[in-house]
Parts: structure tokens; C-alpha cells; sequence
């Protein structure tokens, strides 16, 4: 007996039911010149900074690149003396290429099976005096409890190691 198949990730049908928007947007950028930077961009950036509540909202061309940089402006302000960073092993590839590009070095933790995010005592037992920051990544819908993340690592005696939020499916 063969089983119907399921269909993953479905673009045909997203874009069906919004084919004259989407066309339309993409239309307007090409036109434009701007892939990055442009009108609808800083419109983009100027919109989802006052939804999240903040000053100001960078665009940058993928999550690699704002990992890169989070991890680039960590190294030049803190100077850490560690070079190890705390990245969730399913998650793990761009935060990785990150580090690498910083001269840091990916040290992999295991999931939550429950959740498929980051396991925070997995996390909590990596960190140590070579640790220069932990990347937590939001998967799934669903999101990392940093609050509860940032408690444990002052109790375990590191309140001055940075987490850093890879929003890859925050929003």
C-alpha cells in the first residue's frame, strides 16, 4: 500500500494565493536596482524595528552576515580571550561560517528532542573559561528561553559570556 504524499514546503500553492502581490513586489525591485538598500528595504527595516521595538533595524544580506557581524563587534569590543562559541548542532552552519570568518572556533550542542532547539543544560555544560559567546537559534517556530539561558549561565559563574540571538525563524 502506497501512502498519499504530503506536500512540504508548498510554494506553488503560497504563491497561487498571492501571485499578483508578489509579482508586483519583485517587479518594483527589479525596476528599482536595489536587491539590498533599497526604498522597500529601508521601509522593511524601518517597519519591523518599530514592531520589535527598537531604535534601529540594519538590513544585511542573510543571517550569515548578521551572525558575522554580531561575532565581528563582539571580538573588537570585548576582546575575548576564548575562542570557542556555543552553537546548537542542527543549527550550527551559518553560525559556524560566522566563527570561522572571526577567527572563532564552533563548539556544538545537542537539541531539546521535545522542542529541536537548543538544550540549555548541553549549552551550560560547553561553557567554560574558552568560551567567547553562545549563539542560540530560534528554529521551528518556536524560540530559545534566553531569559532562563542567561539565569543559568550566571549561576554557573559566567554572567560576563554573551549570547547572541540568531532569529533565523523568530519572526
Amino acid at each position: 500500500m502506497s501512502l498519499p504524499a504530503v506536500p512540504m514546503n508548498d510554494l506553488r500553492r503560497l504563491f497561487d494565493s498571492h501571485s499578483a502581490e508578489l509579482e508586483n513586489a519583485a517587479t518594483d525591485a527589479l525596476r528599482s536596482g536595489w536587491w539590498l538598500n533599497g526604498a522597500r528595504g529601508k521601509t522593511f527595516a524601518a517597519d519591523f524595528g518599530q514592531y520589535v521595538g527598537v531604535e534601529h533595524c540594519i538590513l544585511v544580506a542573510n543571517g550569515t552576515d548578521a551572525l558575522e557581524l554580531a561575532l565581528s563587534a563582539l571580538v573588537a569590543v570585548r576582546q575575548p580571550t576564548g575562542r570557542e562559541v556555543v552553537v546548537v548542532a542542527n543549527a550550527g552552519g551559518y553560525g559556524s561560517t560566522a566563527c570561522w570568518h572571526n577567527g572563532l572556533v564552533p563548539h556544538f550542542v545537542d537539541i531539546d528532542p521535545d522542542s529541536q532547539l537548543m538544550s540549555l543544560p548541553a549549552a551550560i555544560g560547553a561553557v567554560g573559561e574558552q568560551t567567547a559567546a553562545v549563539i542560540v537559534t530560534h528554529l521551528y517556530g518556536g524560540v530559545v528561553d534566553v531569559r532562563a539561558l542567561r539565569t543559568e549561565l550566571d549561576k554557573a559563574g559566567y554572567p560576563n559570556v554573551p549570547i547572541i540571538e540568531d532569529c533565523a525563524q523568530a519572526h
